[in-house]
């Protein structure tokens, strides 16, 4: 004869753990064994951020089975969560036999929760039939917080504010703020921070966001310092910093006045340059910077803060290590190779010891380089070459026709290139042909071990090694002059000098790269690079 079993159950704690029993009455079926008697008791400890370690005791036999689980939604009663729960087990695949559980005291592990997340653990006899029986038991538990960690990227500035973007590594809330003290621990300042917030839900941040903080001081290094924060000012995880310093606004020196000196031949110099030069009566830092009408327009849109900001950036990233080296006070002059027929300003942009832009500028008048009419040579270089050096090396060239008003050449089959052709120029004041350094941007270029990108360049080589070219081309210097005689059927090229920080060197070579990262890729064969002077022979139109 079957017996029913009427338990009516209550909350108990143990040892500072909250057991919690079924809150209302149920109705269930034992087996004649002392299974309505059995009762259960948890104990929970190691809670992490996945998982809990619990110990299991019931005063039954090792043979009774029982069965536990954990569950997020605690406003459910046990009792309902036991019925679901017994419902799920019942309609597995061979019924609830293979999930049992046996022992008046086991130790059980239950990995796979949420962080920082509350649950609810319940164990209650069950046998291999579904039948409930005994005193079940609970207890109330939370998961800790995983070690979540912050990614933090400027995503916007002002000269007065700055838009963060965070992206946490786990869940959880979070908390930003942004501080002058650059020393202080990070966590004891996020505490006092807290400690001093009126409502802490308010300032909470959950998920990947973007957090924008106002009127901060400009030419000052700040911090920006995230972490985890629940609203009951709990702090966890790892504290992320990020230092920045906003750069301030463009204001005009007074102080300073750049002027155009025209086209000069500096001592020392095979070549003219365009000289420019910044009067100054202080003794502010400065570089001096030359943009074209063209660029200030396409590229800035004619905000000259813009671009004053852009040029700092430029000079930091064009010289990493010895940016210092092209950094005045007082009255300096600078010489520049620019293209001609275009419209230019000259700009003087203060910059500190630590390479920040200090607010101050000075723009010269707009000054046009027209040039001299050199239309009487100009198809005197049109046509195919022999270009070959004193061993033998060389190659056979084809110079066409780029921008005829401008007296602009493409030249190709040097290296045996001929789909990058080289960049050629008639020289304002020696009516030479001069032939450019070149950035082509992104190529693909096949190795031994496959295609990869590369940035292709047309080079010069010194004896401290080849110079490049900034990406925009816009950092012109000449690799070599060609020189035509007067009939016009055959010319020489010769290597130019640079000036650089490690003084002035001359050109011995020239030839493409490709630059991957820190590798470099030459085209063609270095062995049979020809060496200047290189002697050209007209061969045909």
């Amino acid at each position: 004869m079957r017996r029913f079993c009427l338990q009516f159950l209550a909350s108990f704690t143990i040892a500072s753990v909250l057991f919690s029993g079924c809150t209302e009455d149920f109705l269930q079926t034992g087996t004649g064994d002392g299974e309505c008697e059995v009762e259960f008791s948890i104990k929970v400890s190691e809670p992490t951020a996945e998982g809990a370690t619990f110990l299991i005791t019931n005063s039954g036999k090792d043979r009774n089975t029982w069965y536990g689980f954990a569950y997020d939604d605690v406003s459910t009663p046990v009792q309902a969560a036991i019925n679901r729960k017994v419902r799920e087990l019942s309609a597995l695949d061979g019924g609830v036999s293979g999930v049992l559980e046996r022992g008046s005291k086991r130790i059980r592990i239950e990995d796979g929760l949420s962080p920082a997340t509350k649950y609810i653990y319940v164990v209650f006899g069950l046998t291999a039939e579904g039948t409930v029986y005994g005193k079940p038991a609970s207890c109330e538990f939370k998961t800790e917080h995983s070690d979540m960690k912050f990614g933090l990227e400027i995503s916007g500035e002002t000269s007065s504010s700055v838009e963060i973007s965070v992206t946490p590594s786990g869940e959880g809330e979070w908390y930003a703020f942004v501080t002058e003290d650059l020393t202080g621990d990070a966590t004891e300042l996020l505490r006092t921070k807290v400690a001093a917030l009126e409502d802490i839900p308010s300032v909470l941040n959950s998920g990947k966001k973007s957090v924008k903080f106002g009127d901060l001081p400009a030419s000052k290094k700040l911090r920006a310092i995230v972490s985890g924060l629940d609203a009951d000012g709990t702090v966890f995880g790892t504290p992320s910093i990020l230092e920045f310093r906003l750069t301030p606004d463009a204001t005009l020196n007074e102080n300073w006045t750049v002027t155009y000196d025209g086209y000069v031949k500096p001592q020392g110099a095979d070549k003219y340059y365009r000289k420019i030069t910044n009067t100054s009566t202080d003794n502010g830092r400065y570089f001096i910077d030359v943009i074209s009408e063209e660029n200030l327009t396409k590229l800035y849109n004619n905000d000259i803060n813009a671009y004053v900001k852009a040029a700092v950036a430029n000079l930091l990233v064009k010289y990493p290590s010895n940016w210092n080296k092209y950094v005045f006070t007082g009255t300096s002059s600078i010489y520049y190779t620019l293209r001609t027929r275009k419209s230019y300003f000259a700009v003087a942009i203060g910059i500190d010891r630590n390479g920040f832009f200090t607010g101050s500028f000075a723009i010269s008048e707009k000054f046009r380089i027209d040039g001299k009419d050199w239309s009487a040579i100009y198809d005197k270089w049109l046509g195919r070459w022999e270009a070959t050096d004193n061993t033998g090396h060389g190659y056979s060239l084809t110079i066409s026709e780029d921008k005829r008003e401008d007296f602009t050449f493409l030249i190709s089959g040097w290296n045996k290139v001929t789909d990058t052709p080289m960049h050629g120029v008639i020289d304002d004041e020696t009516g030479k042909l001069y032939i450019t350094a070149y950035n082509y941007g992104q190529h693909d270029l096949v190795t031994d071990n496959g295609t990869i990108k590369v940035t292709k360049m047309l080079v010069g080589l010194t004896s401290k090694g080849f110079y490049g070219i900034a990406d925009d081309n816009s950092d012109v210097y000449y690799i070599c002059a060609c020189d035509l005689d007067n009939d016009g059927s055959n010319a020489t090229m010769k290597g130019l000098s640079i000036s650089t920080t490690s003084g002035t060197l001359s050109f011995t070579q020239m030839f493409y790269i490709g630059v991957n990262g820190s590798s470099v890729y030459t085209y063609g064969d270095r062995s049979t690079f020809p060496t200047f002077p290189v002697k050209m022979g007209r061969a045909g139109l």
